[in-house]
């Protein structure tokens, strides 16, 4: 869009909730507009206040502004990153976009792997902002925005997320919370299309659907998705249908339910395309499912996403504050006797895995741990010295224990609050949220043309409920304390107390079957070895390990087999990006730091 004099220029991707507040001020200083637009609000709230702007809107963004009489160029992303914004720069030259295949065709740079964000990628199955694995092509961090005259380029931080106040909550901020829960949804509820909504049957969206049905005149649409009853008994998951049903049902909403047999074969390489930087969580195909499902009715969807990590849900995180009390019992009964224990038990029963195992083993590998590292290892895949391993290198010499995750060390250690919870939840909203959930939830939804919204991260509430203590949050065993506390009237008693599912894939029915020919082709010793990227031995030992029961390794065989399908993308399927004729180089050259 373009300012009536020609000077002014905005490209835009999202939207701004609070547009009809913020043109009625523009309106009352002399501003006139042409259409009905949040885009033409957005561009003269830029030429009004500058990049000041920036802190009068609510909403999810990523935009880019020209000033085409200073020549200056400002790129913003939104506070908590639900808008992804790649840019790459050489001398003279800037490229960015929404997506990183366009910045591919700008040719002014060519698809390389970047070695140190395959560390990261490896390790957590993301990468942290602002890498990609792309090398020389980067995010812009979320709450930031970068600034270009056609030479120099700076970055600055605009927002960051508030510290907690060492207080009692009053009876009244009770009140305030759930209000400010109302007016998230009332207003991410505005829409010239239908709005629907995601509902697992868990707290996060049974609480968005209730009160957005509290807010309407006409049925609600829901949309929850499952999975066959064998793949879900292969995965140990509970049938979240039940749950969803009886939400939808107690709430009075328009239900839909997608199950699902996926041809996760044909799947697979499609959800990676999408996703461009690549993220092994197959819920991404769920996301794109669901999306594709619903946009026959419901172009908009409204989803829990963010609650787990602004009010504190996660298991790592009741799992760290347990490690603590754990790391109480003497030395000799913790490593000596219960560690040895739970290593030696088994994962899985022929086809049927033992969830409850895989959480034991998980718990206790890094128990023993300060709390720092205790949390870290809960978020990742593989210790330092199995990554040294898998990438070839010697894990006998000297490791570096925070190989491809010194950017959530560092942000703990700047979040010097003294509380916990606080630190945890801080670091995976600066980056595990928008490196891991929102990013595939943006890029799967928009590849179906469906877009989604999520209220619980609404910067009026995300600003009330940081600044809230740690006990608020995780009380014992109970999490997300605060939330569940505000909806309580609204949401059904059983699901208020129903213990945390995750939005799963049933991974390792699949790995067992539909993609068993996958991984035997994308993983085979001379595939890999022929990549020079990953160690061939340790790879087929995982997969050894993994298809006979002795370990559950199906999250990291799902990273590798996402791994090479991103390669065969977008570093052998160079071509297809291009923009215009020029040489791609070939795949040995095409890895940052040398051929392998």
């Amino acid at each position: 869009m373009v300012s009536d004099d020609g000077r002014h220029v905005l490209t835009f991707n999202g939207e701004i909730y609070n547009f009809i507040e913020v043109r009625a001020d523009l309106e009352t200083l002399g501003h006139r507009f042409h259409s009905r637009s949040d885009t033409e609000v957005l561009l003269h709230a830029l030429m009004e206040w500058g990049t000041l702007a920036v802190h009068r809107l609510t909403g999810m963004f990523a935009f880019a502004f020209w000033d085409d009489e200073t020549g200056k160029l400002t790129l913003v992303r939104d506070r908590l990153g639900i808008k992804p914004l790649y840019y790459c720069t050489i001398p003279g030259e800037l490229a960015f976009g929404s997506e990183l295949t366009p910045i591919l065709g700008s040719e002014i740079v060519q698809p390389l792997l970047d070695r140190q964000a395959l560390e990261s990628y490896l390790r957590l199955l993301w990468i942290p902002d602002p890498s990609t694995l792309f090398a020389n092509i980067v995010k812009l961090p979320p709450g930031c925005m970068l600034t270009w005259d056609g030479e120099h380029t700076t970055v600055q931080r605009y927002w960051d997320i508030p510290a907690p106040e060492l207080r009692e909550i009053s009876p009244e901020e009770h009140g305030e919370i759930r209000e400010s829960l109302t007016e998230a949804v009332r207003m991410q509820l505005r829409s010239d299309v239908p709005v629907g909504a995601f509902l697992s049957g868990g707290l996060d969206s049974s609480a968005i659907v209730a009160l957005a049905a509290a807010q309407r005149r006409d049925k609600v649409r829901t949309y929850s998705i499952g999975f066959s009853t064998i793949d879900r008994a292969r995965e140990a998951a509970q049938d979240d249908l039940k749950y969803a049903r009886r939400v939808a049902k107690h709430l009075g909403t328009e239900h839909h339910e997608i199950v699902l047999s996926p041809d996760v074969i044909s799947l697979m390489p499609k959800v990676v395309r999408h996703l461009e930087d690549p993220i092994a969580d197959p819920a991404a195909i769920n996301c794109y499912l669901i999306s594709q499902a619903a946009r026959e009715t419901s172009t908009v969807l409204l989803s829990g996403t963010g609650a787990d990590e602004l009010f504190g849900g996660y298991r790592k995180y009741r799992a760290s504050l347990m490690a603590a009390k754990y790391r109480k019992l003497p030395d000799l009964i913790r490593r000596g006797i219960v560690e040895p224990v739970v290593a030696a038990l088994p994962v899985a029963v022929g086809a049927r895995g033992i969830r409850s195992t895989r959480f034991a083993k998980k718990f206790f590998e890094y128990a023993s741990a300060e709390a720092r590292d205790c949390f870290l290892g809960y978020s990742t895949y593989y210790n330092a010295a199995e990554l040294e391993e898998l990438l070839g290198r010697d894990p006998r010499e000297e490791v570096d224990p925070f190989v491809g995750i010194h950017t959530l060390r560092d942000a703990w250690d700047g979040r010097d609050t003294g509380q916990v919870v606080d630190r945890m939840t801080y670091v995976d909203l600066k980056y595990y949220l928008p490196g891991l959930g929102l990013a595939y939830m943006d890029k799967a939804s928009m590849a179906a043309s469906v877009e989604v919204r999520v209220p619980l991260l609404d910067d009026p509430l995300v600003d009330l409920i940081s600044r809230l203590p740690d006990r608020t949050k995780i009380q014992g065993h109970r999490t997300k304390a605060i939330l569940r506390d505000a909806v309580a009237d609204i949401v059904p008693e059983e699901v208020l107390h129903r213990p945390k599912a995750p939005f799963a894939a049933p991974i390792r029915a699949w790995l067992r079957k539909d993609l068993a020919p996958l991984v035997d082709e994308y993983l085979s010793p001379g595939r890999v070895s022929s990549r020079g990227l990953l160690n061939p031995g340790v790879v087929h030992r995982l997969v050894t390990e993994h298809r006979r029961g002795a370990e559950d390794h199906s999250l990291r065989i799902w990273a590798l087999i996402t791994l090479e399908s991103w390669i065969q993308e977008f570093i052998e399927g160079r071509d297809r990006y291009r923009f215009s004729n020029y040489e791609p180089s070939a795949l040995g050259e095409a890895v940052a730091g040398g051929t392998p």
